[in-house]
C-alpha cells in the first residue's frame, strides 16, 4: 500500500534541508548477458545499486541495451517514485575506466579535460570517479609526481592510496573518487569508503558453502568493490534534475514464514528478504522466531538491512506472543527519514481470556505533521473468524486510549478459503461496519503456493476521511503475488 500525498510541509522542508546523496562508482566486471542469467548474482547487484542515489556503472557489455533494460527493470521493481523538486546546487560527474597499461597517461589526461568540462557546464562543482586502475603495478609510487590530477592541491582524492577496492587477494586502490575544491564544500570527507559487499551481505560467512565457494560467489558479482561518498546537502544532477520523492509512504505487511536462525543462515534467502524490505518505508514482519531476549535474529536482520541501504532503518518489536499456535514476534521496520515512533502498546498483555492467539502490538507513527496507528494481527487459522471480529474492539479501545482514529489494520488475517468461509463474513464486525475499508479484496491471492487465498489484508478505519483524503491509498493497495525465486511462502 502506498500513500500518495505530501505528509505535511514540515516533512518536506526537513528533507530538503537535511537530505544527502550517496554517490558511488562500481566496476561490475563484464556485465553482460552471461552475468544477467545468474539470478543470485543479479540479486546482489540490484541490492548494491539500490544503496545509491547516483551510481556510475562500468564494464557494461550491451550492444543493443537489452542488458541495461533488464537490469533497470530489476532495480525498478522496488517502485521508486521520482519528482522534479528543485534543489540548491548542480554538479557534474566525470566517469573514467582507464586501460591498465595506460592508466598514468589517462589519469593525467583527466586534468587537461577539466577546463573543457568547466566551460561546457559553467560549473566548478565536479566529481571524477571510476576504475582508474590507480595503484599497484599500473600506477607506482614513482608515477604519482607526474600525475597533475594528484599533485594539484585543488583536487581531493577521497579514496586513499591505502584502500583496497579489489575482491581478490590483491590489495590495490584501483577505484577512486576525486573532488574539486568547490565540490568538497558539499562532500562529507569522512563518508568516502570502499563498500565491501562480500562482508556486508555475509558472503564470507555463508553456512551453506565453504569459504572458498563464498569467495568465488563474490567474484561472480565482480572483482571490484564499489567506492562511494556522501554529500552534506541535497544536490540536483546536471541535465537530469531528479531526486527521490519525499511525499509518499510505502506501507506493507509480510509474513516471512518462520524467520529465524535457520533462514537467516541462508545468504541467498537473506538477500531476497533484504530486497523486499527495501521496497518499503514501514514494513510489518510476522512470524519472527526470535525467542532469545537478546534478539539475535532481529539484530542480524537489522544489521544487514542497514548495510544494504543508505537510509537508516530502525525497528520496534513485540514480546514473544502465542498460545495455541507457535510463538512469534511482531516486528515493525521503518525508515527513520520518513517516520518516527510516537508510542507503542501491547494489547491484551497477560490476558489469558484474550480472543487473540497473538494479540496485536500497536504502534503509533509520526510522519511530519501527521500521526497514524498501525494495528498488526497474525490470526491463528483455526480461530481466524473470532480474531478478525475482535479487531473491531481493538480499534474502539485504541481510538479512545490514544485519542485518534487514524488507524490501519494489517497482517496475515488468514482471511479466506476454509479459515473464513463466505458465510462467516456476516458475523465479522470489521467487515460489516462501513467505517472500515478493506484494501486487499477477497479476489486477491496472497499465497506463493498453488492455493488461491486472500489471507493477508489491509483494512482502514476512516475518521473524517483522514486516510482516503490525506493519503488516497486505496487504488495503490495490492498483493505482490510472486516473490523473487527461491523464497518460500
Amino acid at each position: 500500500m502506498r500513500t500518495v500525498c505530501v505528509l505535511g510541509l514540515m516533512l518536506v522542508g526537513l528533507q530538503l534541508a537535511t537530505g544527502t546523496l550517496l554517490i558511488g562508482a562500481f566496476n561490475i566486471q563484464t556485465l553482460g548477458p552471461s552475468k544477467m542469467s545468474k539470478p543470485v548474482v543479479v540479486q546482489i547487484i540490484v541490492n548494491i545499486i539500490r544503496r545509491y542515489d547516483v551510481l556510475v556503472v562500468q564494464e557494461v557489455r550491451d550492444k543493443d541495451e537489452s542488458v541495461t533494460n533488464e537490469l533497470m527493470n530489476k532495480v525498478n521493481e522496488r517502485g521508486i517514485s521520482l519528482s522534479t523538486a528543485t534543489a540548491a546546487t548542480e554538479f557534474v560527474l566525470v566517469p573514467q575506466h582507464t586501460s591498465p597499461s595506460k592508466a598514468v597517461e589517462e589519469i593525467n589526461a583527466l586534468y587537461y579535460i577539466f577546463p573543457n568540462v568547466q566551460t561546457s557546464f559553467s560549473t566548478n562543482t565536479i566529481l571524477l570517479l571510476g576504475d582508474f586502475n590507480a595503484g599497484c603495478s599500473y600506477v607506482t609510487t614513482t608515477d604519482w609526481p607526474k600525475i597533475l590530477l594528484h599533485a594539484d592541491p585543488a583536487f581531493t582524492w577521497l579514496i586513499p592510496d591505502s584502500a583496497d577496492t579489489t575482491v581478490s587477494d590483491t590489495v590495490c586502490p584501483y577505484d577512486r573518487i576525486v573532488a574539486t575544491a568547490t565540490m568538497m564544500k558539499y562532500v562529507d570527507p569522512h563518508s568516502a569508503q570502499v563498500f565491501n559487499f562480500r562482508a556486508a551481505y555475509g558472503l564470507d560467512q555463508s553456512l551453506h558453502h565453504s569459504q572458498h565457494h563464498s569467495f568465488f560467489q563474490a567474484l561472480e558479482v565482480s572483482d571490484h568493490f564499489p567506492v562511494e561518498m556522501r554529500t552534506v546537502c541535497v544536490l540536483s544532477l546536471m541535465l537530469v534534475g531528479l531526486e527521490l520523492a519525499t511525499g509518499t509512504l510505502e506501507i506493507a505487511a509480510f509474513n516471512i514464514q518462520r524467520l529465524g536462525k535457520t533462514k537467516m543462515s541462508n545468504s541467498t534467502l537473506v538477500n531476497i528478504i533484504l530486497n523486499i524490505i527495501g521496497r518499503y518505508d514501514v514494513l510489518l514482519v510476522q512470524e519472527l522466531i526470535d525467542n532469545d531476549p537478546a534478539l539475535p535474529v532481529t539484530n542480524m536482520l537489522m544489521a544487514s538491512v542497514n548495510a544494504t541501504y543508505p537510509t537508516t532503518y530502525s525497528y520496534r518489536v513485540s514480546e514473544t506472543l502465542g498460545k495455541t499456535c507457535y510463538q512469534e514476534r511482531y516486528l515493525f521496520i521503518y525508515r527513520t527519514a520518513k517516520v518516527s515512533v510516537v508510542q507503542d502498546f501491547q494489547y491484551d498483555h497477560g490476558n489469558n481470556r484474550s480472543a487473540f492467539s497473538r494479540p496485536p502490538y500497536v504502534v503509533m507513527f509520526s510522519a511530519g505533521v501527521k500521526q497514524f496507528v498501525l494495528i498488526p494481527q497474525h490470526a491463528c487459522p483455526t480461530n481466524a473468524v473470532r480474531e478478525i471480529d475482535a479487531l473491531f474492539d481493538v480499534v474502539t479501545n485504541m481510538s479512545t486510549m490514544w485519542g485518534t482514529s487514524n488507524i490501519l489494520l494489517l497482517g496475515d488475517f488468514n482471511a479466506g478459503c476454509t479459515y473464513v468461509p463466505d458465510k462467516a463474513w456476516a458475523t465479522i464486525r470489521l467487515r460489516t461496519n462501513t467505517t472500515f475499508t478493506w484494501l486487499i479484496p477477497d479476489s486477491a491471492d496472497t499465497t506463493v503456493s498453488d492455493t488461491v487465498c486472500p489471507y493477508d489484508r489491509l483494512s482502514i478505519y476512516i475518521f473524517k476521511d483522514f486516510w482516503m483524503e490525506s493519503f488516497v491509498m486505496k487504488s495503490h493497495a495490492k498483493a505482490i503475488r510472486q516473490p523473487p525465486a527461491g523464497l518460500e511462502p
